[in-house]
Order: C-alpha cells, then sequence, then structure tokens
C-alpha cells in the first residue's frame, strides 16, 4: 500500500526588513566627515588616479581623496545581524575602498582591473586579520582572495552581492559561532561561498565582536562612488521544525 505522509508543524517564518538607503541626503549615516558628498551622477578621469567627475544632484554617494588630506570612513545608522546587502559601485583609477560588515569584516573594493591572479587585497576578496606579536611576513593571516577576478574597469559600475550570518552568542554572550560569509557575487560571478571568519579583519572598528553593528564604508583609501545601496536583515531566529508529528 502506498502510504501518505502529512508534516504538521509549528515552524516560524522569516524574518526579514529591506531597506533602501535613501541618497537625497546623508542622513542615514552617522555624522559623515567633508570627504563624502552626494552627485547626480559620476564618471572618472582615466588620466589621473583618484578622480571622479561629478554632476550635481542626489543619488550617488562619493568618498573624495584629496591630496594632503586624511578622509573618514562613513558609518550607518542602521544596525545589522544576519544581512543581505546589494549595491554598485565605482571605482576611480587606481581607488581602494571597502566594505565592512558590522564595521568588523571587510570586503574589499580596489581597482584590480588587471590582476591576473588576485589575492586576498584585491577587489572581492575578504580582508585578513593582522597580529603585531607575529614574526614579520606573518602577521596578516586569513585573508580570503577571491575565486577568480570579476573585476570591471575604473570607471565603470560594478554590482556587488553580499550575504552575511553574524555571529553567534548565548545567554552570557559568550560566541558560540563564528561569523561566516555564506556568499559573495561581483558582477554575476561567485567568488567567495561559505567563508567562516574567525575574527575582526584588519582596520575594524574595534577587535571585538558583537550580535549587531553598523554597516561601514571606508573612505580614507581612495575615491569612489557608490548607489542602490539595499540591506535586507534577518532580524528573527530561523525557520525550526518543531512538533512534527505524522499520519
Amino acid at each position: 500500500k502506498l502510504a501518505a505522509f502529512v508534516i504538521l508543524t509549528n515552524a516560524p517564518a522569516t524574518m526579514e526588513a529591506q531597506n533602501k538607503i535613501d541618497l537625497a541626503s546623508l542622513s542615514a549615516f552617522q555624522t559623515p566627515s567633508s570627504n563624502w558628498q552626494l552627485a547626480g551622477d559620476v564618471r572618472a578621469d582615466l588620466g589621473r588616479s583618484n578622480v571622479l567627475i561629478l554632476s550635481a544632484g542626489t543619488g550617488v554617494l562619493v568618498t573624495r581623496q584629496e591630496e594632503g588630506k586624511h578622509g573618514q570612513d562613513l558609518l550607518t545608522n542602521t544596525i545589522h545581524g544576519d544581512l543581505d546587502l546589494e549595491l554598485d559601485y565605482m571605482m576611480a583609477k587606481g581607488a581602494n575602498s571597502g566594505i565592512y560588515l558590522q564595521g568588523r569584516y571587510e570586503i574589499q573594493l580596489l581597482d584590480s582591473w588587471s590582476v591576473i591572479n588576485p589575492k586576498a587585497g584585491d577587489n572581492g576578496g575578504i580582508y585578513e586579520r593582522w597580529n603585531e606579536d607575529k614574526p614579520e611576513g606573518q602577521k596578516g593571516y586569513e585573508g580570503h582572495p577571491p575565486r577568480q577576478n570579476a573585476s570591471r574597469a575604473p570607471g565603470l559600475w560594478q554590482h556587488i552581492k553580499i550575504s552575511f550570518q553574524a555571529p553567534r552568542f548565548n545567554a552570557t554572550g559568550q560566541k558560540t559561532e563564528n561569523a561566516r560569509i555564506l556568499r559573495i557575487e561581483l558582477n554575476g560571478v561567485s567568488i567567495q561561498e561559505n567563508v567562516e571568519l574567525s575574527g575582526p579583519t584588519r582596520g575594524a572598528i574595534q577587535n571585538d565582536e558583537v550580535a549587531s553593528g553598523p554597516l561601514r564604508l571606508q573612505g580614507d583609501h581612495g575615491t569612489v562612488a557608490f548607489r542602490n545601496i539595499k540591506l535586507t536583515a534577518y532580524d528573527k531566529p530561523k525557520p525550526a521544525l518543531l512538533d512534527i508529528k505524522y499520519a
């Protein structure tokens, strides 16, 4: 006889909240410094390093590297735990920047257009951790290069999707599970999958780990533009099968 199985569960639904950052102003960010501004559009001057030419307007977020000045990073007012992040960015020629999840784990953004064998410090890499107590040449560790160089040339818009799982903590605040990069897709190419992060990367806002923290955009290394920044936060426990009964 053919048996029929019916699973009756009391499983909570996945809770998610999508938020597109409004770039009509800088109000979504904590105390933006003068190196950050808004534009209607941008294009690169490929004859000069770190130069983007801006058109008046809003909708594009730009950090500009000016000679003799040290810019500051930008942090969102919103904090996140588990997160899907999606955005467009444009690198000026020779530019360097990064996206810090929870302000602590850096996904590198770099003009890596001509790189054949990318390293952790190249575009789409998970930046290395750092320990000053280690011998020279070994201070940096646990960096993760992209599987391949999927970068576009400077002056072209690039699209990145990042799925991040925050570290887990028990009721006493002890970490029970490391943070994890579930997936990074750059310009339609999967370049990172299921990478465990044992701790903050170099340059983190703090060397601790937390259940939630702000998104941070690096602003002190180069001229870069961002647009269409979308955050999908997952702020409830994962779905689980509970009280399963068979009939």
